[in-house]
């Protein structure tokens, strides 16, 4: 027996659905043993109109991350009836790590755009949603500078309409900057003319005997395998009075 609600079913096993309003109510239950013999018993039951948490703060990524790379995600979500709020993650890519209402995701290998979600539920059930937009971008290929090109031992190199002029036969180094990109990097030097002997970002080149232009060209390659290609111009005078 209910004082309000309704009752479900009988025996030792019965469903009570609550009334429409909030307040104490009670439900009891008399056993017979069919002797004569009764027992009752009596609970009260509060019913309370129930609020599902409400997000305070939720990240928003305005910029993307590196496949690979991690990123901190933390909310915050307010109960208005003061019951104690939990949270749960999900992400159907990528991994994550930590609980409660702070977390670490790590980015999927390939590039897209990808969700994060985050329920905040209460004690009797409320439950609120978010999800967080991140994406996962491409890395970008290194950004090369002015190299940087210096006479060895002598003082024929001059440069010129964006052409480096040598006398023939002498050496200068060639340095390769690279002003943006992600390490560590590798160097593929190569030229068509004349001798280049490479040690990293920086090369040695030998000028050839004979008069004409040479190409020296270096492929750099960052982390993620991204590669740029930087190219210096010579030419190879053998007059001196060129300089």
């Amino acid at each position: 027996m209910a004082s309000q609600g309704d009752v479900f079913g009988d025996g030792a096993t019965i469903e009570w659905g609550a009334p429409g309003t909030e307040g104490l109510f009670r439900l009891s239950v008399t056993v017979d043993d069919g002797g004569g013999g009764t027992a009752e018993y009596s609970t009260t039951l509060r019913v309370k109109e129930n609020y599902a948490p409400e997000f305070v703060s939720v990240p928003a990524f305005t910029e993307g991350i590196r496949p690979g790379e991690s990123a901190y995600i933390s909310c915050s979500a307010q109960d208005a009836d003061g019951d104690v709020v939990t949270y749960e993650w999900d992400a159907t890519h990528g991994e994550l790590f930590g609980e409660d209402s702070s977390v670490v995701w790590l980015a999927p290998a390939e590039p897209g755009s990808y969700l994060v979600t985050v329920f905040a539920r209460d004690t009797y059930g409320g439950e609120s949603r978010r999800d967080v937009l991140i994406n996962v971008t491409p890395a970008a290929s290194p950004r090369l500078g002015r190299f940087v090109v210096k006479a060895i031992d002598h003082d024929m190199l001059q440069f010129e309409a964006d052409v480096w002029e040598i006398f023939r036969g002498r050496s200068c180094s060639v340095k390769c900057m690279v002003v943006e990109g992600d390490e560590p990097f590798t160097y593929a030097w190569t030229v068509d003319q004349g001798t280049l002997t490479a040690d990293g970002a920086t090369a040695r080149w030998d000028a050839p005997e004979e008069r004409g232009p040479a190409t020296i060209s270096v492929d750099v390659t960052d982390m993620h395998g991204n590669t740029t290609t930087g190219i210096v111009l010579m030419y190879v005078e053998t007059c001196t009075c060129a300089f």
